[in-house]
């Protein structure tokens, strides 16, 4: 049963309410025009995209603390936390740092960064280094081209001779001419020390799509599962963009495409007048189309391909995108799988080189249909 009773006095105290309380005018609250933040970040990013892109962006241990040889895979200095001299231990490969007096079990760059600033999981760090919507790969490489433009002021040639010189045995005459045409440029990239190559357009202006970072020492980035020693910025485009060593295309009537940029600069220095292009990986062959409008002042396209499965198949896809201009290298039969043209250059075998390139045969057409 209803109670009307209640009902009816429950309205006498909201008729009483109504009839002699003050009236407060309700107004809502004010909107803000700032806003929450200074840049556009990527909504909700998964925590292996922002680890990505923190160890592509934060500032190497060196530059946290002054580190100096301690042994073997080791450099020690003051602790960037806590202040205590020699105290900080830095693994170059693991590219881990702890300190025996206040972090013994220690971390990896970002945990750093998250320690000096207080901060208490990696997403607090995009306060500092955020991602833009211009970085995300496939959008647009405007993170690589500002990436670039800081690297290239980068003067240090020593590092430089280190990897293409005293390790890849090129002359200092050819890395030397690929500096000053602003082709490579020494670079720390995650804590190492590293050579930037840039991929750039064929047409028109250099227009930059892709940034490749090569290990001076030889050892692999070490990060999440990737352990490389030859990786390429995040947001940089793979689909376009070839690493260019001596001729210019539009001067050159032979080009010779090669998967790496160090065997661009290997046959370059062996075979001066041809153009050499690198892709960067036999998978990036869609760029290849972009050697269609030089095909007519073009005599060959000789592909100079790694001796292994990867590279046979490179020379069909090359082969069924430029049809009849298309040649290969031949390799032995006794070679080791896995070589390519450096590997000859290392071992002295100069004029063989020149040979594979003077003697390229043909790829049959019928074969690059199947």
């Amino acid at each position: 049963m209803k109670n009307s009773n209640f009902c009816v006095k429950s309205q006498d105290v909201i008729d009483h309410i109504e009839n002699n309380c003050l009236q407060i005018p309700i107004s809502p609250p004010p909107v803000s025009t700032t806003p929450l933040y200074n840049y556009s970040p990527v909504k909700y990013p998964d925590i292996q995209t922002i680890r990505d892109h923190l160890n592509n962006s934060l500032p190497p241990f060196e530059s946290l603390t002054a580190l100096k040889n301690h042994a073997t895979g080791k450099l020690c200095g003051a602790c960037p936390l806590c202040g205590s001299d020699d105290r900080f231990y830095l693994n170059i490969k693991e590219q881990r740092g702890y300190c025996t007096h206040c972090e013994e079990r220690g971390g990896d760059l970002i945990d750093w960064h998250m320690k000096i600033k207080g901060y208490t999981h990696p997403s607090d760090l995009l306060n500092d280094y955020p991602i833009h919507q211009e970085s995300v790969p496939g959008k647009t490489v405007a993170d690589v081209q500002r990436r670039w433009n800081s690297i290239v002021k980068n003067n240090n040639v020593d590092d430089i001779h280190k990897l293409f010189v005293s390790r890849r045995n090129l002359s200092v005459e050819t890395v030397n001419k690929a500096y000053a045409a602003g082709k490579i440029r020494a670079a720390t990239h995650i804590s190492k020390s590293c050579v930037a190559v840039p991929f750039l357009s064929l047409q028109g202006e250099n227009f930059l799509y892709a940034l490749q970072f090569i290990t001076i020492d030889g050892e692999p980035f070490q990060f999440g599962d990737n352990a490389k020693n030859k990786i390429f910025q995040k947001g940089s485009n793979h689909d376009d963009g070839f690493f260019q060593a001596r001729t210019e295309i539009e001067q050159a009537s032979i080009v010779v495409i090669v998967e790496g940029m160090i065997d661009a600069l290997t046959v370059a220095e062996i075979v001066p007048d041809v153009c050499c292009l690198a892709t960067g990986s036999t998978a990036y062959t869609k760029k290849i189309s972009h050697l269609k409008p030089h095909l007519e002042h073009l005599s060959k396209v000789i592909v100079c391909q790694d001796n292994d499965e990867a590279g046979t198949g490179f020379i069909k896809k090359v082969a069924g995108i430029l049809q009849d201009k298309v040649f290969h290298v031949q390799w032995m039969e006794s070679d080791p799988k896995g070589l390519d043209v450096n590997d000859l250059l290392k071992s002295g075998q100069v004029e063989r080189i020149r040979q594979m390139i003077d003697g390229a045969v043909g790829q049959d057409r019928k074969q690059n249909r199947e």
